[in-house]
């Protein structure tokens, strides 16, 4: 497979599928910005922590078009946060990624449950909820302030033995709040970073 960055959108273009472990292919039409190895990645750790009995379900804050949600959501049941609005984005149709999220969902034929709003808004109203999740991908905003807050507000909804991933550790502000909130770091793979809540 080939797979490049497509600099001009800000996404990863690839001329196959993405072939996931559990699940179907994801097609080349669905943009994003994760290389395949990382959605593979994903959506084994998912299916996995599932056949361990982890107990939950998936928690995605920041699904953009929906790319690493066809990856988490096929070993789901997936809850996706985002506003889907991006302030960079060429055009109109990808500064509003909701209905080209929905169409690729449909295309998928995956149901997550999608939360439209600012992610601290959702985080507060999940932990008023039992749903609690064995995984939980953090995709967010970039800044220390945002990813702390989604990082610390996410902590009390993984489930014992849950595993929380974080994306974009090159980003300072991204790999400070992960180590300013308190977690773990288990192992660097792929661009994340992978922690386990502290005993």
């Amino acid at each position: 497979m080939n797979e490049a960055s497509d600099l001009p959108h800000w996404t990863f273009v690839r001329n196959e599928p993405v072939e996931l472990p559990h699940g179907k292919p994801i097609p080349t039409s669905i943009r994003g910005f994760m290389w395949a190895a990382e959605l593979v990645h994903l959506n084994l750790a998912a299916w996995e922590l599932r056949e361990k009995g982890v107990p939950g379900g998936v928690l995605e804050i920041g699904s953009y078009c929906g790319l690493s949600a066809c990856a988490l959501a096929q070993p789901g049941p997936l809850t996706c946060i985002d506003t889907f609005v991006d302030s960079w984005g060429p055009t109109e149709a990808e500064r509003y990624t909701r209905p080209e999220f929905d169409a690729n969902m449909a295309l998928m034929g995956l149901e997550p449950l999608v939360l439209e709003c600012r992610s601290d808004s959702a985080l507060a109203w999940l932990r008023k909820t039992p749903r609690r999740f064995r995984l939980i991908l953090i995709d967010g905003g970039h800044s220390y302030s945002e990813a702390y807050a989604d990082i610390t507000g996410a902590i009390p909804l993984l489930s014992p033995g849950g595993v929380m991933v974080i994306d974009d550790r090159d980003f300072p502000g991204v790999r400070q709040a992960a180590e300013a909130s308190g977690l773990i770091l288990a192992a660097p793979k792929g661009g994340k970073l992978i922690f386990g809540v502290p005993s």
